[in-house]
Parts: structure tokens; sequence; C-alpha cells
């Protein structure tokens, strides 16, 4: 019979033992979490390794690649500059782009920015590994990156290929190019690049010191590094990475082999083009601080939006039927709204209760599987079904716990 990894993690009493085990038979190199109950901070930790070759382990000041919980920030910046009033998020989206978008399947189609942050514009989506800069800013702008494959002077429009043809505001088809697009209209109704424009408005208010749109904007060695899993069948030379995702599920769901059998590769730090769509790197602590503000509508220092724009942000885009949970950016699951996030080397997770002021955030430097899903899950889990006194002193939070 072939071995399999053992699991110990369910006989494990404290939280912080039941994660440092589940991260050993997942094979997880970090993770960072916290949870928030009641308004108040109750757990903030890291757990694992940010750097294994190096030994450096996860702090809640290491800034992990957020992904796709970059477009709901991105949600808050365009709502910000709305309470600016330098845009509406129902206007035509060609009023604030340098280029003309037009579906060719459509005539006098208008495409807003609250299509594009529900996802319902009729773009096709786009993700080209090949304009990726590693540990570098990519090479490709995000105008050029968008302008390219969306107006018809563009190298890579082809007869149109990133358009539907459904009216906006009628279907949902989840959309990076979208979310590209929103943040280069942000960048060119502010005169200001993305990262300048949140850091002002958002991170800087709010005291998050370990978060940026860009590399370049962070000390790279900082930074978890991003590792996917090789996985062998135990003496038999099968083995299956992130190249292979229908087999490296099969073979961790099926045969789940035991630590020996699984390398750890890191990847690049990757630069991204349209970086809007996925591109955050934070820490749990800023995270945290982040989360804290968009349950409250602010802090003691800053409110985040104004009254109209932070029911925007939570108003349902479609009906049932359409879309479950569908808002501003932000979505529903399992009665909580929030995003979670997936990238070479990361998994991500941020779900909050505006009504019991609850959240869970999860970071992982590892990119998704079955394993991490079912970490992910078993994590929740026994989060949610843990007493509050059960986790480290409310104190050592202090000062997270002002609002």
């Amino acid at each position: 019979m072939l071995p399999r990894q053992k699991h110990v993690s369910q006989h494990e009493i404290s939280v912080e033992d039941f994660i440092t085990a589940v991260m050993e038979e997942a094979s997880i190199p970090g993770l960072a979490i916290s949870v928030i109950k009641n308004n108040k901070v109750v757990l903030l930790d890291g757990f694992g390794l940010a750097n294994v070759e190096k030994n450096e382990p996860v702090k809640v000041t290491t800034p992990f690649n957020l992904a796709s919980i970059s477009k709901p920030i991105l949600g808050i910046s365009l709502l910000r500059l709305q309470d600016k009033g330098f845009i509406n998020i129902d206007n035509d989206i060609n009023e604030y782009l340098p280029f003309v978008l037009d579906n060719p399947n459509l005539e006098d189609e208008k495409i807003t920015l609250r299509h594009l942050a529900s996802h319902s514009s009729g773009l096709y989506d786009a993700y080209d590994y090949e304009a990726f800069g590693h540990n570098e800013e990519s090479n490709v702008n995000l105008r050029d990156y968008v302008e390219q494959r969306l107006s018809i002077k563009g190298n890579a429009y082809g007869k149109g290929y990133f358009y539907d043809s459904a009216q906006p505001g009628t279907s949902f088809r989840y959309n990076n190019l979208g979310a590209s697009l929103a943040g280069l209209a942000l960048e060119t109704t502010s005169e200001m690049s993305l990262h300048a424009f949140s850091n002002r408005e958002i991170f800087e208010p709010l005291g998050m010191k370990n978060t940026a749109w860009q590399l370049n904007q962070l000390m790279m060695k900082d930074i978890a590094v991003p590792y996917e899993l090789e996985a062998c069948i135990p003496y038999i030379k099968i083995c299956a990475d992130e190249s292979s995702l229908t087999m490296a599920y099969v073979l961790g769901k099926l045969f789940d082999p035991p630590s020996e059998y699984k390398t750890l590769a890191a990847f690049p730090h990757y630069g991204f083009p349209d970086y809007p769509a996925g591109g955050i790197r934070s820490s749990i602590e800023d995270l945290t601080l982040l989360i804290k503000a968009v349950l409250n509508n602010g802090n003691e220092k800053i409110k985040l939006l104004s009254d109209t724009s932070y029911q925007q942000m939570f108003q349902l885009a479609f009906p049932e039927d359409v879309a479950q949970g569908q808002r501003f950016f932000w979505q529903e699951s399992h009665g909580m709204i929030g995003h979670g996030g997936s990238n070479p080397g990361a998994f991500t997770y941020a779900f909050f209760d505006v009504e019991t002021k609850g959240a869970i955030i999860i970071l992982m430097n590892r990119s998704p599987d079955a394993l991490t899903s079912w970490a992910l899950d078993s994590i929740i889990e026994r989060i949610s079904t843990t007493d509050t006194h059960s986790f480290k002193t409310l104190e050592l939070f202090s000062s997270l716990n002002s609002n």
C-alpha cells in the first residue's frame, strides 16, 4: 500500500497548533491570518516561512501578493475618486479613457465603471504570462496592455476578440481585463498612478505601511516568496505541479503523498502589466486595518467613503438568477462579503460580516490546489467554531482595535 500524508491536525487543541499542523499536511510554506470578532482583532499572526531558502519566518508585516483581493481595493479607490467629484460610476466609461472603447458587436452600448466592477461589461478576459516581469515591473505599461486589446487600433484587437455580444449589465463574466480598464480610467482621470492615488487616499491615512500596487514600491527581500508544489506518487515516477492542474488535483486528492515526496519551487516575484486586477502586495496587519475600515466606513482619522458611495459599494449588482452576491467588486459567499484570490504562488481569502463586525483573512504563499483549498476550509471551520478566549490575549492587538 502506498504511504500517505499523516493527518494529525484534528487532534490539536489550540488554534495556533491546529494551523501549524494543517500547513504541514498541506505543504504550505507560509501563512498569515487575522480574525476579527465583534469589531475586535482577536487573532493576528504569521506561521511558517516567507522565504524557505533563507529560513525567514512570516511576520504580521510580511507583504503577500493579494491576487484578486486587489479588485475591491481598486473599487474603494474608484469610489474615493467619485466622492471627490472626478467620476461617476454610472457614466459612460469613455469619459475617463485615453482611447475610444466601442464594442463592435453592439450599437450605442454604454459601458460604465459599475459594469466593470460587477463583471458585466461584455468583455472577455485576458491573461498574458509572457508580459509578466520577473523580479521587476512588466515592460508593458497598463495603458498599452489595455489599449492594444480593446482599441480598434490595437495590435491585439483582431476582430474585436475581447468583446462579447451581451449588452452591458445583463450577464456575468469574471474579468481581469475589465478591472484593468477600470484602473486605467482612475489613472487617466486622477492624473496619478493607481499606487500614488491609493497611497494618498487609503494606505497612508489607515497606517498601511507595507502595501503597494507595484513591486518597485516595496523592498523585494521583504515580500513573501511565491511557491508552487510538485508532488509525486510514492515509488512511481509520476509527478505533477501547477503546469498540470488536473493531474495535480487528482494526485493530491487520491494519493495524498507524504511530505518527503513533495517539493516546493519558487516563482519569481511577478510584475503584472494588469496590476489593477491582482497586483497588490500587502501584509496581514495592513489588510486587517483596511477590513476594519470597511466594516466601520473608516476609523478615527478618516471616513472611508461618503454614505452614498459606501451604500453603492455593497449594493447587489444582479438578480440572483444572473449572479449571486456580486457587488462593486466585492462578492458574497456563505453569507459573508469579501473576495478571494489566486496567482502563481498566492492563495488568499478575506471575507467579513458588516452586521456582526466579524472577518477572517488568510494569506498563503503557495499556488492553490486541492490541498490548499482543504487547508483554507479547515482553518475557517476551526476559527468559526472556536471561542474568542481561546485566541491570544486581546491586549496584543490594542493598536488595531481602536476605531
